[in-house]
């Protein structure tokens, strides 16, 4: 993608002001365990079952560094990122500086090398 296309879609995106809100934030969180608490903090706000939107949850152990829940109502198992876009991603120590890359506008290849270095 070409970096002003790129820009003008960030823009359009994000306002001035709410990419200087993400990147401050993002300056203050590095590293696995500081995805994980924002991860579990953003689900503990309004815990419900993300197959049948239950909220009699039980915890449930934990899978990849993440608390894991079973509902009551439909005996299935999940965490905070079941059924989100980013379910499966692979790298979370790094999301929070591919984040920040894209925040500061950077070209998405100068961004995945955050991503790979």
């Amino acid at each position: 993608m070409i970096t002003e296309d790129f820009n003008e879609l960030l823009s359009n995106l994000f306002s001035h002001h709410q990419r200087s809100v993400i990147k401050a934030a993002l300056d203050r969180q590095t590293g696995l365990p500081e995805v994980i608490e924002l991860v579990e903090t953003r689900f503990e706000l309004k815990p419900a079952c993300p197959y049948c939107a239950g909220i009699l949850l039980s915890r449930y152990g934990f899978a990849s560094g993440l608390q894991r829940y079973r509902c009551q109502s439909c005996q299935k198992t999940f965490n905070a990122l079941t059924c989100t876009p980013l379910a499966r991603l692979r790298h979370k120590p790094k999301w929070l500086g591919y984040l920040a890359a894209l925040a500061e506008s950077k070209a998405v290849q100068r961004s995945m090398f955050v991503i790979f270095v």
